[in-house]
């Protein structure tokens, strides 16, 4: 099996990208928004050519992984953690001084996810959930998703 190469995609060509970030972020409207947006980088993670992961990143100073997803067969046996060691190492050729990325505080595979990849916990976003995605009513475990945890990778 080859490994797995991270580049860049055009709004116009990430259809394939868009399905497999859908489940990440489960809101095609605002998915779209962000591919769309210049201020986003939209990347494809491919092995033997097919698309096994996707990433879409607003580079800055302090630099953001907006939405992660991997496809549902290839989740467990590294495909993320090689997409993410692949921003990690871009954020540091192109200087970012922080790279951080933020999930729900309820998802507890993704906040596992994020620090078996070197992530640290940062900060808390109150009530972003209600504030951002008002559409999106989730529980687990009869708590109410509220708010989002940040991680923060040592650059």
């Amino acid at each position: 099996m080859n490994p797995i190469q991270l580049t860049v995609v055009e709004p116009a060509r990430a259809q394939a990208v868009a399905t497999i970030l859908h489940d990440a972020l489960n809101l095609p409207d605002r998915l779209w928004e962000l591919i769309d947006d210049p201020a986003y980088t939209t990347y494809a993670a491919t092995q033997d050519d097919e698309v096994v992961a996707g990433a879409v990143v607003r580079w800055d100073v302090e630099s953001e992984i907006a939405v992660l997803g991997v496809a549902p067969d290839c989740r467990g046996v590294g495909v993320g953690q090689s997409v993410v060691a692949q921003i990690a190492e871009e954020a540091k050729r192109r200087q970012v001084e922080s790279l951080l990325v933020g999930t729900s505080s309820i998802a507890i595979d993704n906040i596992l996810f994020y620090q078996k990849c070197g992530f640290r916990m940062s900060h808390v976003r109150r009530n972003y959930f209600d504030e951002v995605y008002p559409e999106i009513n989730v529980e687990w475990r009869g708590i109410k998703l509220h708010d989002m945890i940040v991680f923060d990778y040592d650059l």
